[in-house]
């Protein structure tokens, strides 16, 4: 009888430093990886009759994941922010790996970079933290039961608590906005593979067992964006349809006044704001960070 693998049942770690993290992750969560085919045409002077053409395959594209994690009040998934966040003084970004265990088998993410994050904000949800990635190589390590993830385990805290949103303090220019509906911040990392193989390596390549997997990447630059969603009331909104260049944005989201999940501190933003009709009229701030700070922490905080 065979025995399926269920992905509600995965579970999933983040392997840094030596250091072994067991996260929480959403049924969202995904990871891939493809090869690269090239068609080679096998037709001669001789014999024109072969209409279908070869195949040769000597590499892999870069590895594909994905998931999402509850922003919670205590420190055991902060990892993934710091990993998404940081970079070191040279500008160059932390990798890590990343295992899922199923119900049956181990997979290894080997070389995992974070590209994408995406805060979702939103008044009376759970604040949470999404993100996009790559990695140089998937493969199935081993046997769920026998096979032991590497690192020394993080203790998790006895409670996990989820932040539902109730307060939001959105000012731009110096002006605070009310009537805010939802906020999203997206944090970009723009990644290049370096392409791994030479024509030595390439005639080396015999079987999956030998492919060429991407090895090192560059990070090219860095993109923070965000969206403000307000109301329309009858208020004198002077900035409808309108936009700004410099301009400094403030965000302070949390489940109360007196303390912040997110505080967010962009000197210097562009933004451009434009008017919805829906069953009720609101205006979206579409901003994009223009500061250049040495380092992410002083612009978002995860407290």
């Amino acid at each position: 009888m065979a025995i399926y693998n269920f992905k509600q049942n995965t579970k999933f770690y983040l392997v840094y430093a030596g250091l072994k993290y067991t996260l929480d992750v959403y049924k969202d969560a995904s990871f891939s990886q493809t090869f690269t085919e090239e068609s080679i045409n096998k037709r001669t002077i001789h014999d024109q009759s072969l209409l279908f053409d070869g195949a040769v395959i000597t590499k892999a594209a870069p590895a594909n994941f994905s998931f999402t994690i509850p922003l919670l009040d205590e420190d055991d998934l902060k990892i993934v922010f710091n990993l998404l966040t940081g970079y070191d003084s040279s500008y160059n970004i932390n990798y890590f790996d990343l295992y899922a265990q199923t119900d049956k088998d181990v997979y290894k993410l080997e070389k995992c970079v974070i590209e994408s994050g995406q805060f979702n904000i939103k008044m009376q949800s759970p604040m949470s933290l999404a993100v996009s990635g790559s990695a140089s190589k998937l493969s199935r390590v081993g046997t769920s039961g026998s096979y032991t993830i590497p690192g020394t385990a993080q203790t998790r805290s006895i409670d996990r608590t989820y932040i539902p949103l109730k307060y939001l303090k959105v000012t731009i220019g110096g002006n605070e906005l009310d009537y805010i509906t939802a906020v999203s911040l997206s944090l970009q990392n723009k990644i290049t593979w370096r392409p791994p193989e030479t024509l030595q390596a390439s005639l080396a390549v015999t079987s999956a067992a030998n492919t060429i997997y991407p090895l090192n990447f560059d990070l090219d630059n860095r993109i923070f964006t965000g969206a403000i969603e307000q109301y329309v009331t009858d208020g004198s909104y002077t900035n409808l349809q309108t936009w700004a260049i410099g301009s400094a944005i403030t965000i302070q989201a949390g489940a109360k006044p007196s303390y912040y999940t997110l505080d967010v501190n962009i000197p210097s933003a562009v933004y451009t704001n434009r008017v919805e009709s829906g069953d009720l009229f609101t205006q979206t701030f579409d901003f994009r960070m223009l500061s250049n700070p040495t380092a992410l922490s002083s612009v978002i905080v995860y407290n």
